[in-house]
């Protein structure tokens, strides 16, 4: 029931449950943080497709983040041109995952070529791509990654947009409130992430605008919300209810343990020592 309730009922985190998100870093992770070998990411870019592949039907829909270099020569993992992972390896492993049938792709980074048409290898998967900048242009430090994450979190964890200075009173832009409905689409997206990039960029020195490529622009990606759900239980022949904003809960253990916290508070639970 809780694993439900956060998986399918909190969609403004892209309904992505955690055993399925697999993160890929040049350093690896740890008090000691030092610089991966080009075999140890290589390594771990085909485990994390290979887990998505065993998943088998349970998986059709890939979301693919990548921030950080590319050229024409493809990804620069390691941030030089030495150590490059093309477009061409990129689109091998999307097509070797017989039960994905959707790519979804955020491009942060410079000259992202269009996966669907540029990466030299015809994929049988529907492609829908954002990308921070069009393909003909370099990238300065942009703010897509951030803005990016604010479209699907910032109305739920009520946070202020990167456009709204720490001093003004209200968290949102012009933009933030344009894009107040409850319902994310592909063109909802591309139209929030180039009304906050045109407005990051003004008066400096470079005027980048993010590209994107989708067939359906109605498909619904997220739901663009904030609410409580209220979680029926019974226990020992007494009926009760928990009501939760559960767009504050970020993993399912977290639910769990709160949601156990609670049951405890109320006597419903014994701990023995």
């Amino acid at each position: 029931m809780v694993e439900t309730l956060i998986i399918y009922m909190i969609l403004c985190r892209s309904c992505c449950s955690e055993k399925n998100v697999h993160v890929v870093c040049p350093t690896s992770q740890g008090s000691e943080s030092k610089k991966r070998s080009k075999m140890e990411i290589d390594r771990s870019i085909k485990e994390a497709f290979q887990s998505i592949e065993d998943a088998g039907e349970a998986i059709d829909t890939l979301i693919f983040v990548y921030s950080g270099h590319h050229d024409d020569s493809g990804f620069e993992l390691l941030g030089n041109d030495q150590d490059v992972w093309s477009d061409l390896d990129l689109c091998r492993q999307i097509e070797e995952l017989h039960n994905v049938k959707r790519v979804i792709a955020f491009l942060d980074c410079c000259y992202p070529k269009k996966l669907a048409v540029d990466c030299g290898l015809r994929l049988t998967k529907k492609v829908v791509q954002f990308c921070s900048s069009d393909t003909e242009y370099q990238t300065f430090g942009t703010a897509f990654t951030t803005f990016l994450i604010q479209a699907f979190t910032r109305k739920a964890k009520d946070i202020r947009c990167l456009n709204v200075e720490e001093t003004h009173a209200d968290k949102e832009c012009v933009s933030c409130k344009e894009f107040n409905s409850d319902i994310i689409t592909f063109e909802k997206l591309a139209i929030y992430l180039e009304r906050h990039m045109r407005k990051y960029w003004e008066g400096k020195m470079y005027q980048l605008n993010p590209s994107s490529s989708f067939h359906d622009s109605a498909w619904v990606i997220a739901f663009n919300m904030r609410f409580d759900a209220n979680v029926l239980f019974k226990i020992n022949g007494k009926e009760s209810s928990i009501k939760k904003d559960i767009t504050q809960i970020n993993t399912i253990e977290e639910l769990k343990k709160d949601f156990i916290m609670e049951l405890f508070e109320r006597k419903y639970v014994n701990v023995y020592v």
